[in-house]
């Protein structure tokens, strides 16, 4: 199976957090300094943050891993909104936040099963 990949909102990364595996990763700069104009420039490193953004027009940010999982946000999505990408596929899903703050484990392993 191929790098599995979840982009998730604020929300539900939070409880994500509550898993003791859960490492914070904050991924690489998206910007690069050019000497010659003194300016910001676009440096994207992350092969994943440049797919999706040519998929979507959505910069996603690297928060964590968890595991062989590599978690990513972005400001704007929903609250109960998940996309799963595994390289061959990817799902789009709504959580129930309240059944995920009981058992985040419980939800997570349900979401990674659609997908394997």
């Amino acid at each position: 199976m191929s790098q599995i990949n979840i982009i998730c909102s604020h929300q539900f990364n939070n409880i994500l957090k509550t898993i003791p595996h859960y490492k914070m990763d904050l991924g690489k700069s998206y910007t690069k300094k050019n000497p010659i104009k003194n300016e910001l420039m676009s440096d994207i490193k992350d092969p994943f943050v440049s797919y999706f953004f040519n998929l979507s027009s959505k910069l996603i940010y690297k928060v964590a891993v968890l595991g062989s999982l590599s978690i990513y946000t972005y400001s704007s999505m929903d609250d109960d909104n998940v996309i799963i990408f595994n390289g061959e596929k990817n799902i789009e899903k709504k959580v129930n936040l309240s059944e995920a703050e009981n058992n985040i484990e419980k939800s997570l392993a349900l979401l990674l099963m659609e997908i394997a």
